[in-house]
């Protein structure tokens, strides 16, 4: 319920107009407007800028409509989907969850977490294991006992994770590698970097 209201603003306020606001400032008629998958434009813009002429794509966001992770085939055919793992199952969302815990804001503090990484060792990797679990398939999961993004429109995380890793950062609290406290935030950037790209490696084999 608390999200409920938040989304629906969104719709009103935008979404349901979207289509008609791009035909009117581009001039264009209906039929000359396209839509596809969030997921399928990130597969297009690769493939076909691409020199190959057959390919497997791996598509990998935050959420795009259901879709969070995707695997294509491609070819002279065009783009086929072949498997794909849906919201609220997201790699994007994980980092942004971490991201949030250590107090940089999400969807543009990410690469922020990256930096931060560099000055730190992955000592949270086993809590990491909990938090993002890899299955045999080559799919993925979130224990989402961790998180509540996707039932509050303002704090993505549940007490369990802050019992797991410690304490969030405060955004206004200096980063200086020479204290303790901010190495202990850098070891979760690490540990949390490294299981992405476990992850990563995992859905490409």
């Amino acid at each position: 319920w608390r999200v409920f209201p938040v989304q629906m603003h969104k719709w009103l306020s935008e979404k349901l107009w979207q289509k008609s606001d791009i035909l009117k400032a581009l001039s264009l008629p209906p039929d000359k407007l396209l839509f596809c998958s969030h997921h399928l434009s990130h597969a297009a813009s690769a493939f076909y800028c691409s020199p190959f002429h057959e390919s497997a794509i791996l598509t990998v966001d935050g959420v795009g409509e259901w879709a969070t992770t995707a695997i294509w085939k491609a070819g002279p055919e065009g783009i086929q989907l072949c498997e794909e793992i849906r919201y609220p199952h997201s790699l994007g969302m994980f980092y942004s969850c971490i991201t949030a815990h250590l107090g940089f804001a999400v969807n543009s503090g990410e690469y922020k977490v990256m930096g931060m990484a560099s000055f730190g060792k992955p000592t949270f990797h086993d809590a990491m294991k909990q938090i993002l679990i890899l299955h045999e398939d080559g799919s993925f999961s979130l224990d989402l006992s961790f998180f509540q993004y996707h039932l509050h429109p303002r704090k993505p995380n549940t007490p369990k994770l802050e019992k797991l890793l410690g304490p969030p950062r405060h955004p206004a609290d200096p980063f200086d590698p020479e204290t303790e406290q901010s190495i202990h935030w850098a070891n979760i950037a690490a540990s949390a970097q490294l299981r992405l790209e476990e992850a990563l490696l995992h859905l490409v084999k």
